[in-house]
């Protein structure tokens, strides 16, 4: 008994201290906290009856309750805990095999829990206080130690013992205590359901929303790496890899011209999530090879705001730019990094949802799979073919790739492409049948595109050419509003801050917070004003360089003071960017003549920055910056972020 009110005062607890410890949360964190307690409450029953059953066994069966208990407790550690880290999962090969062996783990301990309990004073009470505390750590553990994420760089294992440490502290401290005070030890057990009630109170008490909203759910779902063209027709002229994602979007409207602010995940996210240009917010700007910066703390505000609106807050992500310790994750109820494929994200995802249903809920899908490496599962697009440099990304980019295998990496990463639009479509139905959509916003985009050697370069973050930037961006309504458009076209330049801007108003919260977007919800479907949806990409993710875009259609220029290679295209006469028309400037050009105008142009571009209060003269960043812990290196370098 003691256990199991310790589990549920310890997520009581955490969901307090995270900011949902108000009436309006207070029915989800409940049933949250009765779901976690009810397979402890279970084996306690089980073990009782038995031990009535077959009283001389009674040792027996208390040995056996705790070792079952405890490797049910390890489980939950292995799940929140060692599985969403590369570095100690990487050791049992699997996801599945980390949770079963600290099963495994966790039914040791809990053999020699129980033959301690057996030698103390009272080994029935001092069994549910050692159980209890053990349990606190393994299942709160997982999020504490999250909560040190951004302390812990190189810190891994010192954090984890420190925080074993703390509360092996607490259980030596009750023990003792309840040696002395044997009548207190008694009354434990019959005392345990009251504290659990004593905390939910506490928690109703919290400030913070009186009610739930009444408002519309919203679901983001954000898939890495995904090139606008791709999504809405193929590379090449193929034929289109994403035909669910065409089939979604006939219920709402699809943006054909939404840009990303950014060729990579870290400062493109920080700015779908804030609305703020990573001019603005500064996040990602590379110290070096390994070292960005973490910008201003103020835009991550998204799931704080939603959460003081009434909305239940979680995120389920891949990218390990998207951890605590690079800032994301504040004012999230369920913050969950997670390994595997699309199947894995969905799935958490499908449960939450399914487990949540009743309340408004903002949540964040994020979906690896177009990243690097491409490799698909079978059945998704054509047969891979043999590609030495195909399988190793320093060979692929540096060992002079022929078109056989640049179009072999191109068809992986459509294989990839289409599997992730099969879990999109499984994901949309499975929604659709338990009738969530009929009042959730869906919107469904990516953080930045790829290049295949367009340009000379393989990859993303490195360029700021359309390829990297224009994005897929599909915004679907509820289904009970009968006034929403649907199976709408716009062809109007739209951006990843404007997304921001939108849920905002959605929500009910000031879109001004939003401070570089406007919502899309007021997007008329014919042309707008252009010149207030102006895009200005930059934060290339190499040391020094300062480059950036301005994306004005049809025009778009490219500035690189530190190479001395600025650019500018007419994107309707060269939608590629192969053709820079801008002459070298110290040629004088014949005012009323085609390059004069050019020229006119580019400087009236370059003056948008400015414009719009963004700061694109920065200088180089010196030190400063984040640098990640073993476990982070090791899943960036296998992503191809860094060498």
């Amino acid at each position: 008994m003691t256990s199991a009110a310790a589990v549920f005062c310890c997520l009581i607890a955490l969901a307090f201290v995270q900011g949902f410890g108000a009436p309006a949360f207070v029915s989800a964190i409940a049933s949250d906290a009765i779901d976690a307690t009810l397979p402890f409450l279970g084996i306690l029953l089980v073990a009782r009856f038995l031990a009535r059953r077959f009283p001389e066994r009674a040792g027996l069966v208390q040995r056996v309750h705790v070792v079952v208990q405890s490797l049910l407790a390890c489980m939950a550690f292995g799940w929140w805990w060692v599985e969403p880290h590369a570095l100690l999962t990487s050791f049992t090969g699997s996801s599945l095999a980390a949770m079963g062996w600290q099963a495994l783990a966790g039914a040791l301990a809990g053999l020699v829990l129980a033959l301690v309990a057996e030698r103390v004073a009272s080994p029935t009470v001092m069994r549910e206080v050692w159980l209890a505390t053990g349990v606190v750590f393994l299942i709160g553990g997982g999020r504490v130690y999250r909560a040190f994420d951004h302390v812990e760089a190189g810190l891994r294992l010192a954090t984890a013992t420190s925080i074993a440490a703390g509360l092996a502290a607490v259980a030596v401290a009750g023990y003792l205590l309840l040696r002395r005070r044997e009548r207190l030890a008694r009354a434990i057990p019959g005392l345990a359901p009251a504290v659990a009630c004593a905390a939910l109170l506490v928690a109703w008490s919290g400030p913070g929303p009186a009610s739930p909203s009444a408002r519309d759910s919203i679901l983001l779902v954000v898939v890495d790496t995904l090139r606008a063209d791709i999504a809405d027709g193929g590379m090449d002229g193929e034929a289109s890899p994403m035909p669910e994602l065409a089939r979604i979007a006939e219920g709402g409207v699809r943006y054909t011209q939404a840009v990303s602010p950014a060729p990579w995940t870290l400062p493109a996210t920080a700015s779908l999530l804030s609305g703020w240009n990573p001019h603005r917010h500064r996040f990602g700007e590379s110290v070096s090879a390994w070292e960005v910066t973490t910008g201003d703390p103020a835009a991550l505000y998204l799931g704080g705001a939603m959460r003081d609106a009434g909305y239940l807050t979680a995120a389920f992500v891949h990218n390990p730019y998207l951890r605590p310790y690079f800032g994301f994750g504040t004012g999230f109820y369920t913050m969950r990094p997670y390994h595997g494929r699309a199947l894995d994200g969905v799935a958490l995802a499908l449960g939450w949802l399914s487990d949540h249903s009743g309340d408004p809920s903002f949540t964040l899908l994020h979906l690896m799979d177009p990243h690097w490496p491409f490799d698909a599962p079978p059945g998704f697009g054509a047969e891979r073919q043999p590609c030495w440099r195909c399988d190793t990304l320093l060979a692929a980019q540096y060992s002079g790739a022929t078109p056989e295998d640049k179009a072999e990496l191109r068809r992986r990463y459509s294989a990839e492409v289409r599997f992730t639009d099969a879990m999109l479509g499984r994901f949309y139905d499975a929604l659709s049948q338990a009738g969530a959509l009929d009042h959730t916003w869906l919107i469904i985009t990516a953080d930045h595109g790829e290049e295949f050697w367009e340009h000379g370069g393989f990859l993303h973050g490195h360029s700021l050419y359309d390829e990297l930037l224009r994005v897929p961006l599909v915004v679907v309504p509820p289904r009970a509003d009968t006034n929403a458009r649907r199976g709408v076209r716009i062809e109007t330049q739209v951006r990843l801050e404007d997304v921001a801007a939108t849920m905002l108003e959605i929500a009910g919260i000031d879109p001004g917070r939003a401070k570089d977007g406007t919502s899309l919800l007021a997007l008329p479907d014919g042309e707008a004003d252009a010149a207030a949806r102006v895009s200005i990409g930059g934060f290339v993710k190499a040391p020094g360089d300062l480059s950036y875009a301005v994306r004005r259609p049809p025009w778009k220029a490219v500035v690189s003071p530190e190479l001395g290679r600025n650019r500018i295209f007419q994107l309707e006469e060269d939608p590629r960017e192969d053709h820079n028309l801008l002459f070298p400037l110290v040629i004088p050009a014949v005012p009323g003549s085609r390059r004069f105008q050019i020229q006119q142009q580019f400087h009236g571009l370059t003056g948008e920055p400015r414009r719009l209060g963004l700061d694109v003269s920065r200088s180089v960043v010196q030190g400063g910056g984040a640098s990640p812990d073993a476990d982070t290196r090791r899943s960036l370098r296998s992503l191809g972020y860094v060498e």
